[in-house]
């Protein structure tokens, strides 16, 4: 029953390029473990899975910890989620990321060091100099960023105002 609902999402994935390139990500990277072990890949069931599986395989990659990295994207992409942006400023990422500072330290020690912030793109950098107000962002797709609402909605770090 199980692998018959993975089977089926598969089917559904593969008519949605971005789901695709998602669950390229999320299979790819589920199989791999510490001491170089390969185990077998997580096959998601449904996007929530995918999604999922698709954040923790590319934060992996940075050399940050996970579940800063995850706290960042997630304070991020739910503010700017609520508040019906897609392009988002510099002082959006501060105001998003104020009661935490350690990931609003990781958010600009990334972009000083020119090291990409998963699954968001730079649209803008100021000139040397100038406010961190002044850059530009968005998420890769509007989909990541709603996923991190969907995550804050889920786990309950949601807070109605």
């Amino acid at each position: 029953m199980q692998l018959n609902r993975q089977l089926t999402f598969f089917d559904e994935v593969c008519k949605v390029p971005v789901l695709l390139s998602l669950f390229v990500v999320a299979v790819g990277g589920s199989g791999e473990a510490a001491g170089g072990e390969v185990s077998p890949p997580s096959l998601p069931s449904d996007l929530f899975e995918l999604y999922k599986l698709a954040v923790l395989a590319t934060i992996k990659k940075i050399d940050a910890p996970e579940d800063l990295l995850r706290s960042m994207l997630r304070s991020v992409g739910s503010a700017n989620q609520l508040a019906g942006r897609r392009i988002f400023s510099g002082a959006d990422v501060n105001q998003a990321l104020e009661s935490n500072p350690k990931a609003k330290e990781l958010w600009w020690s990334l972009i000083e060091g020119n090291q990409a912030i998963p699954f968001v793109r730079t649209l803008a950098v100021p000139a040397n100099g100038a406010a961190q107000d002044q850059f530009e962002f968005q998420f890769s797709h509007l989909s990541i960023q709603e996923y991190f609402l969907a995550v804050d909605l889920v786990e309950g770090g949601w807070v109605w105002k």
